[in-house]
């Protein structure tokens, strides 16, 4: 007899093959006492099918919270990378906006290079899997791939020593799985093809998902600093697709044995694997996921905790398979069967994943990040680019005060409601303590002269002498108008204001300390400006 297997939904076909039917021995005989153990130990392999198994639905075999994750790390890369390029381009300019993009664009290629170079160096110094050197291994990679309905080029080399086993690159193009001498030894044994079967079907399942759509994102934040924060909002997306990978390599393999044996040799390995007893790896599984310190840990993760990875891989079986969970938990003792259903039922792989996105979120996530960028750009563009504008105006309104008292000029708030963006005031000795000479920038000629006729409205024309008037007046150096001028006593304190046409700027001095008349032969005998 084989091992327990797990059905999964197919589409509607040809009968499915010996592996994916459920066999009878789903549990340990009547004789055998029940055991704490992660799982039954396995039993041989079943012979193959003649009739080859339909592909599966890998929407199906999705974790329920991926779309959602992958929503929510789009958003926030294009809100972090958005207002990234709108500050480097306002403090900085287009150039250096261009510099960074064309860094990246650099890194990437380089690293596609060397993607190459490695691959190169996969051929002269590892073996390349095909039906030549490793036949039953690459029958199992055609197995797997047809299983998954996925056609792309995939290299897959055996190693000496790899990190984790397994492991697999995939990025622009190029697609390398590298896996374990060791590892491929102990799983190609008929007794343990269907774990094998389980880490070949993660790999592949996660390049059918195109798990890795995300690679350039994270090229970016290696190269620049102030991004990193972004990995706060990538690796819940992260962790998402790695639970995914495991539940379609339990797809394919449909081994409830096989696949938590792979996960025990993942957790301490292929000696004490077997020895794993559930009842205390789901204590620490619930004190994992329970506890705040451990959660916090993960935050920054791109893999979940082993232990949360083997609970999803339980609830998954549950939600695909629970005749076969229920006859695995009918082997358990009592206290471990209900520390298994506690964490089943906090599980969030109890409700299937959706079958298409679900529009609300979209449609929540276009709204977010369309708002921010907006509102960001308003920010820079609007608000900072308005106070960049005013303080540029103001500090040209001061370079045109007069040499003799500049030292005395300081920038004050402008009414911009009235026309103005720069407004200067000044303190000359000559004018007394209570005296000063304000100056006023307008956008345009026509808001300046508007401000200045409605000063001077009533104001019969003279030369302030010996009361109030308004006339024109022409500098030494051209017999051309320069400007206007009134002056008239307002609350008993001399006012005289002038403007220039060729900057369209006001000037208005006030002094307490002498008449209109001495106020007026100030201003005709020195040179108050603007220069």
């Amino acid at each position: 007899m084989g091992p327990p297997t797990v059905p999964v939904p197919l589409p509607p076909g040809p009968v499915p093959s010996a592996q994916s039917v459920p066999s009878a021995q789903t549990a340990p005989s009547a004789q055998t006492a029940p055991s704490a153990q992660a799982a039954p130990p396995p039993s041989p392999q079943p012979r193959p099918s003649a009739v080859p198994p339909q592909p599966l639905d890998i929407r199906a075999l999705l974790h329920p919270a991926e779309h959602s994750r992958l929503m929510v790390a789009l958003s926030a890369s294009a809100i972090v990378f958005g207002v990234a390029a709108m500050a480097v381009y306002y403090v900085s300019g287009w150039q250096k906006l261009a510099g960074v993009v064309g860094g990246v664009t650099l890194l990437s290629c380089l690293i596609w290079l060397g993607l190459q170079v490695y691959r190169s160096r996969l051929l002269g110094g590892a073996v390349r899997v095909s039906e030549t050197t490793l036949p039953e291994l690459q029958m199992v990679f055609d197995q797997v791939r047809a299983r998954l309905d996925y056609r792309k080029q995939v290299d897959v080399y055996v190693k000496d020593k790899v990190d984790g086993g397994s492991l697999m690159t995939s990025y622009l193009g190029t697609r390398l799985i590298e896996i374990e001498g060791g590892l491929v030894a102990d799983l190609l044994d008929q007794d343990h093809q269907a774990e094998l079967t389980y880490l070949i079907g993660r790999h592949i399942g996660q390049l059918k998902a195109r798990h890795q759509r995300l690679t350039l994102i994270f090229l970016a934040i290696s190269v620049v600093d102030s991004v990193k924060l972004l990995q706060l909002f990538l690796a819940p997306y992260l962790r998402a697709t790695a639970k995914s990978g495991d539940q379609i390599g339990a797809a394919c393999c449909g081994d409830i044995q096989a696949t938590a044996a792979t996960m025990n040799r993942l957790l301490v390995g292929k000696e004490l694997g077997p020895q794993l007893v559930i009842k205390g790896l789901l204590d620490q599984a619930a004190m994992v996921r329970r506890r705040w310190l451990p959660r916090l840990a993960q935050l920054f993760m791109s893999l979940p905790h082993a232990t949360n990875r083997y609970l999803n891989l339980l609830a998954f079986f549950a939600r695909v398979a629970p005749k076969e969970i229920n006859a695995w938990r009918a082997t358990l003792d009592p206290d471990t069967a209900r520390r298994l259903n506690a964490v089943l039922d906090a599980s969030a792989n109890r409700r299937p994943p959706r079958r298409h996105p679900s529009l609300l979120s979209t449609s929540l996530a276009l709204l977010v990040t369309g708002g921010v960028l907006a509102a960001s750009g308003w920010f820079f563009f609007g608000h900072l680019a308005s106070a960049r504008a005013a303080q540029a105006a103001s500090q040209e309104l001061l370079s045109h005060a007069p040499v003799g008292f500049a030292a005395t000029c300081v920038s004050v708030p402008a009414d911009a409601a009235q026309g103005v963006d720069a407004k200067a005031e000044c303190h000359p000795d000559a004018l007394g303590s209570g005296g000063s000479v304000v100056y006023l920038h307008y956008r345009t000629q026509g808001a300046m002269q508007a401000a200045f006729d409605q000063a001077a409205q009533g104001v019969p024309t003279g030369n302030c002498s010996p009361g109030p008037g308004q006339n024109t007046y022409t500098l030494a150096s051209s017999s051309q108008t320069a400007g206007h001028f009134v002056c008239e006593n307002v609350s008993g304190q001399p006012v005289l204001a002038w403007t220039d046409n060729d900057l369209d700027i006001v000037s208005v001095a006030r002094s307490g300390n002498t008449t209109l008349s001495g106020l007026y032969q100030w201003w005709s005998r020195n040179d108050l400006g603007p220069d």
